[in-house]
């Protein structure tokens, strides 16, 4: 009834779900698998443009670089259809070892939830496969204490965490023309320097604040550096906070975190500013009467 074939439910092993991430999961499966149908047609279309092969050709040159481990938006994604075996065989291998590290990644933070949860680890993994889908990765499923939230807030915090990505897009578009117009750089310049530098952890709102585009590149490193020690000092600070909201509200960690990134949408809201404002006492709109430090 909700979606879910029987085939299906036991492949997913969704006894371990609730009804809404049941109903959640089986409509995201089914608009995968059309997905994925549409997206191969359009990968051999692409491989045939640019090899000159026939469709025939291009799914069977495909088919066999699959088996040996270059999956089809691989095989596009890095042109394999201009890459001599050798190459074929030397990235297959690359790929091959990327993949293991992230399934050891994937199992370490299983272990974790585990730990956490007291459950085992394949309700641990389908709990996690369906929060990913939902567009918490397992990273911040452990992090965020997902694990604590109902299907619903799962689905609900996935919405979220796209929103503050939005928010945190068009903050950095806005970050990026304050650059230009205080640097004088053209817009293509500005942004590869400020990429550059949040690759090595400056933010772009940090870029601005601290002049980076005037600094040399040891300074630029010191600063990183500097601002390393202090994302680790937030965290801390973040988590003395969640946990004064837990004692205040009875919530777990994981509704308290889910508490405060709705905020954060709202109003800017950061871990003190929903704690010391008793921000768990109030409703949305309420909170957005106060000026928050975020």
């Amino acid at each position: 009834k909700l979606g879910m074939s029987n085939q299906r439910y036991v492949k997913c092993k969704c006894w371990y779900l609730d009804e809404d991430e049941i109903a959640f999961y089986g409509t995201v499966l089914k608009e995968k698998a059309k997905v994925r149908k549409m997206a191969k047609e359009e990968r051999i279309r692409i491989v045939c443009e640019e090899s000159g092969w026939s469709a025939e050709q291009a799914e069977i040159e495909m088919e066999k670089s699959r088996k040996s481990g270059i999956s089809n938006v691989s095989y596009v994604k890095y042109q394999c259809w201009n890459l001599e075996e050798q190459q074929l065989q030397s990235l297959a291998e690359t790929l091959k070892e990327k993949a293991l590290e992230r399934k050891s990644a994937k199992e370490k933070r299983i272990a974790q939830v585990c730990q956490a949860t007291g459950w085992k680890s394949e309700q641990a993994e389908v709990k996690m496969n369906v929060a990913k889908e939902c567009g918490i990765t397992n990273k911040q499923y452990v992090e965020k204490y997902c694990y604590d939230l109902t299907g619903a807030q799962i689905i609900e915090y996935g919405k979220v965490l796209e929103d503050l990505r939005t928010l945190w897009s068009d903050n950095r578009d806005y970050y990026l023309k304050i650059a230009c117009r205080q640097s004088g750089w053209e817009m293509e310049k500005q942004k590869a320097a400020m990429e550059e530098a949040r690759s090595q952890g400056i933010s772009y709102q940090k870029y601005i604040q601290f002049g980076c585009w005037k600094r040399k590149e040891k300074e630029l490193e010191e600063l990183a550096e500097f601002l390393k020690s202090e994302q680790l000092r937030i965290k801390n600070d973040n988590e003395t906070y969640l946990d004064k909201i837990c004692q205040a509200t009875g919530w777990k960690k994981g509704r308290a975190e889910f508490e405060v990134m709705k905020s954060k949408v709202h109003c800017y809201a950061s871990h003190e500013d929903y704690s010391i404002f008793r921000f768990y006492d109030m409703n949305l709109e309420e909170q957005q009467r106060y000026v928050t430090f975020g």
